[in-house]
């Protein structure tokens, strides 16, 4: 992978106050200048004072993986492009073959799409209707029933009874 250009900044994150803080502003500044140093020559910077060259390496450290994201995202950006450009080339030198099947083939998924809803239109309308019959013949039924004097209503009931339910009834 080929390096693209340096970032033309570093990132100095608020957590690692807590390290700078504990120095005293000339071990403030030596790290300062040594961050510089790092990220723009990457040479490290030999220190006398042990607490600034163990805040230095928390920087180093952050200081490096940031780079390499970095770089990482050049890559795959490189890559992007790359391929964009590639598309553009060889979209435009389709055949009009090519083009004539795409459309073609666009065209048979918009019939589907169109039998797909026509279908379902055709099936909402067959329930509706079904549920408009049932609904109607109930109310046959309940008028008819209601239309029956109460003995005409026994005696239709009766129909589908057995011989001893008859008696029955007729004995009451």
């Amino acid at each position: 992978m080929k390096k693209p250009t340096k970032p033309k900044a570093f990132n100095i994150y608020f957590d690692t106050f807590q390290h700078v803080e504990m120095l005293t502003m000339e071990q403030r500044g030596e790290l300062f200048t040594a961050l510089y140093e790092y990220a723009v020559n990457e040479r490290i910077t030999e220190f006398n004072n042990g607490m600034v060259k163990m805040a230095f390496s928390f920087f180093k450290a952050q200081i490096k993986r940031d780079f390499e994201k970095y770089y990482e995202k050049c890559e795959i950006n490189r890559a992007n492009a790359s391929s964009r450009k590639r598309s553009l080339t060889v979209g435009s030198v389709r055949s009009q073959e090519e083009k004539e099947e795409e459309k073609k083939e666009e065209k048979e998924i918009e019939k589907e799409i169109e039998e797909e809803i026509e279908e379902e239109i055709e099936e909402e309308i067959e329930k509706e209707i079904e549920e408009e019959m049932e609904e109607e013949m109930e109310e046959e039924i309940e008028e008819y029933l209601s239309s029956l004097s109460d003995l005409d209503y026994q005696f239709d009931s009766l129909d589908f009874m057995d011989e001893e339910g008859w008696e029955e009834k007729l004995n009451c």
